[in-house]
Order: C-alpha cells, then structure tokens, then sequence
C-alpha cells in the first residue's frame, strides 16, 4: 500500500452482504483500546447511505470564514505561511553539521513558535450550543514542521525537534484524544523517512473507517464513485466524533487526501459538514450519539449524499 492510496485494485466493491460487518474505530478513543467499537455495519446501512433521492446540501451554522474552510482565514492564512517560508529558508541556509550537532538558534526559536502555537494557540474547547469549524492554524504549522524534515537535517537534529514539539504539547490543554493524535503525527513527520502529513492522515482516516474491504476506486475511475463516498460517511462521522475541533481538523484533512480527484473541491465541503457537523457536546436535553443508528440517521439528517447513478453502477458490476 502505497503513501495513503487505499483499494486501487480491481476487486470491485463488496456488495453490502460482503461487506465484513466490522465497526468503525473511534480515532479519539483511548488509544490502548485501539479495537473497533459499536457495529456501523449493519443491516440497510448502504441502502440507507446510496439512496438515490436527490437532496439538498443544508450548510451547518458557523461563520461564512469558517464555512469556506481554512483557506478563508486570511489573516492566520498568512501568518503561517510566512512562518512556513521563514523556516524552510531557514533550515535550508542553516550549517548542516554531522550528526549530533544542535539546531541553529533562529530555527529552534521558530520551532518553540509553532510547538507553542500547536500546544496553546490551536486549543479549542467549544462548548454546548456552538458551531464547531476547523482550526485554520492546524495543519499549515504541522506543514512547516514537515518542511524541516525535507531539507537535510540529520537524524538526531530532528530528534531534537521532535523533543521540542512533544514537550510543549504535553503541557497543553487538548482532549487527550487530541493530544495523542498529535503526538502521533509529529512522531511520524519528524521521522527522516517518515510519510507525508497527508498520507499520514489518509491512512489514519481510511483505518478509522473499519472497513477493510473496501475497494476506494474501482477499475477506469478516476477517484471513489459516489456511491463508495455516500456509504463511509457514517462510519467517518463515527470515527471523529470523540474529537475536539483541532483533532477533528486532522481527520478532516485526511479524509479529503483519501478522497482526492476532479471533485475534491465539493467533497472537501461535504466532509467538512460530516466532521464538525455532529458536536459531542450534547445540548439541554439532548444526549450523545452512540449507537450505529444514531450516526446513520444524524449523518442523514446533514444531507451531505451525492446523487447515485445506479444506472451506470449497475453497468461496471
């Protein structure tokens, strides 16, 4: 398998009474219990998620900055990226010495900068009744930590700044599930031969899913058919829902890598309203979600499913 691209073989996707009824892993839950719980693969769940019934997209209530997704976050945008920049420029000029030497002093200050923005500045902890939005910071800073491990730094000088993230997000005030995802991904992106962020978070993503039959593109297509994108958002919503908003950014973000192709656009904008759609925390009088039913029918209730050709499907099988 091959940097995050999942089910690009010719197997065709499992009908529904193949599908092996295995439930989708909470990424936020302890991460010691790493084995799915519930069961989102029961019975009429694909026949529920691949109706044909042509729906309208219901927004969910957040600012029109948050609506449009990180890129909208100007001021931020622009930060980051510059942050980003100066570090890769930084790393790029800096003395490269044999292994064991120390980071340069301006770069491990801009390092502590984005340790300390990941650790406080990315913290949210929204309450009952608030829309929940992406955390526009998020993954741009963990860009600019991969960009370190892209430019010649020896194995020990990213030893170091890994040790430099990982001190200040242990002191932070996230979830621990967020926590324990982000340590998770530092880990991986301080690696030398470590994977992409995006790959990293695919793969996390497709994991979550616990579906692992599932066949993401079939033979001739150039990116999952609608039906394979109506029927994992349940299990996707499953998945995130013992995150806070910064951990859900990170799934959020890996489920648009998995879901890459002509209508990534569109996607990126339905996965949005999956992932931060469902707050866990329940209002006055309302209580969490549990069950696989409760998924199915709140994911259902966003109307966020694609239109299904059955037609043509019909005609690949």
């Amino acid at each position: 398998m091959m940097d995050g691209v999942h089910g690009t073989g010719n197997l065709p996707l499992p009908e529904p009474d193949d599908q092996d009824e295995v439930p989708p892993q909470r990424l936020g839950g302890d991460s010691a219990n790493s084995l799915c719980t519930g069961n989102a693969q029961i019975d009429g769940l694909k026949s529920i998620r691949c109706s044909n019934t042509k729906k309208q997209v219901v927004d969910t209530d957040m600012p029109a900055s948050a609506q449009a997704g990180p890129d909208a976050q100007v001021d931020s945008s622009r930060t980051h990226e510059e942050n980003a920049v100066a570090i890769g420029r930084e790393t790029m000029h800096a003395d490269i010495r044999p292994e064991g030497s120390a980071l340069s002093a301006d770069l491990q200050e801009k390092i502590q900068g984005i340790a300390q923005q990941l650790a406080v500045g990315a913290v949210v902890v929204p309450e009952a009744g608030e829309p929940w939005a992406p955390v526009p910071s998020v993954w741009r800073d963990l860009q600019a930590i991969e960009s370190i491990r892209n430019t010649g730094l020896s194995a020990t000088q990213l030893a170091a700044v890994e040790h430099d993230l990982r001190a200040a997000i242990s002191t932070s005030k996230h979830s621990p599930a967020d926590m324990n995802l982000l340590l998770d991904v530092v880990a991986e992106i301080t690696l030398p031969q470590g994977r992409n962020l995006g790959s990293f978070m695919a793969d996390k993503v497709y994991t979550g899913l616990c579906l692992p039959n599932l066949q993401m593109v079939e033979r001739g297509e150039a990116e999952p058919n609608s039906r394979t994108f109506n029927s994992i958002l349940p299990n996707l919503a499953e998945s995130a829902y013992d995150y806070n908003p910064f951990g859900r950014t990170l799934v959020w973000e890996g489920a648009c890598v998995l879901f890459a192709g002509p209508r990534q656009a569109d996607r990126r904008d339905r996965l949005r309203k999956v992932v931060f759609g469902l707050s866990n925390v329940p209002g006055e009088g309302e209580s969490k979600l549990e069950t696989p039913w409760d998924f199915i029918i709140a994911v259902d209730e966003l109307q966020v499913d694609e239109d299904v050709d059955l037609d043509a499907l019909r005609k690949k099988s």
